[in-house]
């Protein structure tokens, strides 16, 4: 028994000698930075590629900062179908009907008509269907591709009360869950 309580008085000092040990040292060593840290110390060293990825990262947090505030301002923008919940998605080309499409350059993909009558389009985030006289079929086949798009739900956005009228008419109507 005696043995035993020397051993786990012994133990305890040595685990009070190694914290002590380990405190020591840890205030010996500098902080570790953070990544971005680090490389605007190595680009105030003049290290091209260091002050190539600072620019880089600059370029970058512009970038969030506009996709932020395009987000932001989605529910700004006239007569618009939108994810119940916002979501990153890019426009893709879907069979839609018989509705054509084309991609312009910035990657949004219009569909129309055969006889070339615009009915809507898709952008990414949103689809945008900004024409006063759409259609009544056109506005439907926005709503299905939607509805497609975004399984979880659809948000309705724009200043235009006949058009939100319209959009949710048509929606129930069709049983197009919104």
């Amino acid at each position: 028994m005696l043995a035993k309580m020397t051993m786990m008085r012994v133990r305890e000092q040595l685990i009070e000698q190694t914290r002590k040990e380990r405190s020591m040292r840890r205030d010996l060593l500098s902080p570790i930075p953070t990544s971005r840290e680090w490389v605007e110390q190595q680009a105030q060293l003049g290290d091209e590629v260091a002050i190539s990825a600072i620019r880089g990262m600059v370029y970058q947090d512009d970038r969030d900062r506009k996709t932020k505030e395009a987000r932001n301002a989605i529910d700004a923008e006239p007569n618009a179908i939108l994810p119940a919940l916002p979501q990153d998605s890019d426009p893709h080309v879907r069979r839609c009907g018989e509705l054509g499409w084309r991609v312009a350059k910035n990657g949004r993909v219009t569909y129309q008509f055969p006889n070339g009558d615009e009915t809507f389009r898709d952008e990414g985030e949103r689809i945008t269907v900004g024409q006063k006289g759409l259609s009544d079929d056109a506005l439907l086949l926005s709503c299905r591709y939607s509805a497609e798009k975004w399984q979880d739900g659809l948000r309705i956005s724009g200043g235009d009360y006949v058009f939100k009228e319209r959009v949710v008419r048509m929606a129930v109507e069709d049983g197009t869950p919104t």
